[in-house]
């Protein structure tokens, strides 16, 4: 699959939820309909390929993070048919991995297609076409007839995403999502596929049930990661909860072994917004002045978000020496709309801890990259006092 950045949603007002998941449907949309899947010759010959490395390799195995399964809905569980061992881990080797097939399923496969490969490649054809109603059989027996290669799965079960999401139950999408997230390798794709389950969940009106199933996981199994994971995006976005989501942060990190050991750049970002939003603004200026230094891409914006953290707190002077740091730091480009977000903030801390005179260039700026009505008026404004207090 074709990865994308992760989206960085400002959260201003009533209207966030809807604009992030408004945003996460097209994101995610637009990143399945970029996947390139090979043309049924090409499928078969890369198969093939991939056949004759797993016979000379071992099938890769994954270092387990949690002592719980995956989504396992009753559903998922009548259609289980690997019974060689009970699945206790939330990563293991592909070898114990219960998939949700029945032995009808299995059969049928079996009795159509001789290899995984090729049916690989009809589902391929299909997909290409953009029939993927048509495309989730063969898919399916794609994983059914390849054996545990986990590379491969996680292929196949992005591939058939468009297909699940046509279904009118939610099982079969949260499965393959969260099979996804536990076994990419790509932190860009397993971030891209969270965002995208939680919205599908939140369209279908399925989240209470999601969130009380992985709590639930985490009683059994504090350190389970996939729970983890997917909890401290969703108190972090969709049903925000600042105190549980510092919590699961904490958790997350622990997990991952990164307790103690070098700055995880994006968990700590995570948890210093999350901070600053419980009202935690020295821990929340602390963290991001931590790590700023760290990512040249990203350094005026963590120096701007510890101004304006401490500026919460009436330190003038750390506000002040924060926002000359993200002044002086490799500009902020990553979009138009993070652009004016930053100049526009490093404009209102200059401008409240009087130096309007550094305030005037940032607001024109941040004019300069927004076409919303609304950012014009604001900050046309906020120039305006700017220069009067400037004696323009």
């Amino acid at each position: 699959m074709i990865q994308n950045e992760n989206l960085h949603l400002e959260q201003s007002g009533p209207s966030s939820l809807r604009l992030a998941v408004q945003r996460l449907g097209c994101w995610c949309l637009l990143a399945l309909l970029s996947m390139t899947l090979l043309a049924p010759s090409e499928a078969a010959a890369q198969g093939s390929k991939s056949k004759a490395k797993s016979t000379a390799k071992k099938p890769k195995t994954t270092k387990p993070k949690t002592d719980e399964a995956t989504t396992d809905p009753a559903k998922d569980a009548d259609k289980t048919t690997d019974k060689t061992t009970d699945k206790t881990t939330d990563k293991t080797a592909d070898a114990e991995e219960k998939l949700p097939f029945t032995d009808a399923q299995i059969a049928k496969a079996k009795s159509t297609f001789k290899s995984g490969d090729e049916a690989f490649g009809v589902g391929a054809g299909f997909y290409n076409a953009r029939n993927f109603a048509a495309s989730r059989e063969p898919f399916e027996a794609s994983i059914i007839l390849s054996g545990p290669d986990e590379e491969h799965r996680v292929k196949v079960f992005g591939a058939l995403l468009e297909s699940y999401r046509q279904l009118g139950t939610t099982e079969e999408f949260t499965y393959a999502s969260e099979y996804i997230i536990k076994h990419s390798e790509r932190d860009a794709e397993k971030s891209l596929t969270r965002r995208g389950l939680l919205g599908y969940l939140y369209q279908r009106g399925k989240l209470d049930p999601f969130i009380a199933h992985h709590e639930d996981r985490l009683k059994k199994n504090p350190k389970d990661w996939l729970s983890l994971y997917l909890l401290s995006e969703l108190y972090t976005r969709m049903r925000e909860n600042p105190a549980r989501a510092i919590e699961l942060i904490k958790q997350l990190s622990e997990a991952e072994g990164k307790e103690g050991g070098p700055v995880d750049i994006n968990l700590t970002s995570q948890l210093a917004m999350q901070h600053i939003r419980n009202k935690e603004y020295q821990k929340g200026a602390e963290l991001y002045e931590k790590i700023a230094p760290l990512d040249e891409k990203l350094s005026a914006w963590n120096w701007k978000e510890a101004a304006q953290a401490w500026l919460k707190l009436k330190q003038n002077d750390k506000a002040l020496a924060a926002a000359k740091k993200a002044d002086a730091a490799p500009e902020e480009k990553r979009n138009d709309q993070l652009t004016h977000f930053f100049h526009r903030g490093l404009g209102d801390v200059y401008l409240a801890v009087g130096e309007p005179k550094l305030a005037i260039p940032h607001y024109e700026r941040a004019i300069a990259t927004t076409k919303i009505e609304g950012y014009v008026k604001d900050c046309t404004a906020s120039l305006a006092e700017a220069k009067k207090k400037a004696g323009m």
